[in-house]
């Protein structure tokens, strides 16, 4: 009968919590809780206000990197609707001038020191 009741002891037996185990369910949660936290507060969301680089003119311009894309369409007007005014493309990295801000996230730039063009401020880097 001391069988029995010892073997019903350890099934009745409560689980103990493993430490470590607790330690990493916390980690994982504080990672996931960093990255959604960093997400909605990313420096891009600044990328509607461009650094201003004042030259030798003594004119405040903006500049501005091509970024999250290899290849960015140049637009003759500031819609994506259709791919009929689509001009040239530009790549990553690029660096372009600022020269109006349209409205709805679309930017007049210049690039290659003489062409403009329209693209989404979205790919932008500032």
């Amino acid at each position: 009968m001391d069988r029995n009741y010892n073997s019903n002891l350890k099934k009745n037996k409560p689980k103990q919590k493993n430490p470590a185990r607790i330690f990493l369910k916390i980690f994982m949660a504080l990672i996931v809780f960093g990255i959604i936290f960093y997400q909605f507060n990313n420096p891009q969301s600044l990328m509607n206000q461009p650094q201003a680089n004042t030259q030798n003119t003594g004119t405040a311009q903006a500049f501005a990197t091509v970024a999250f894309c290899n290849w960015l369409n140049v637009r003759s007007s500031p819609s994506s609707v259709n791919n009929n005014n689509i001009i040239e493309e530009i790549r990553q990295n690029t660096r372009v001038e600022i020269i109006e801000r349209t409205g709805n996230g679309w930017v007049r730039i210049r690039y290659n020191n003489t062409k403009t063009g329209y693209v989404h401020s979205d790919f932008l880097s500032y």
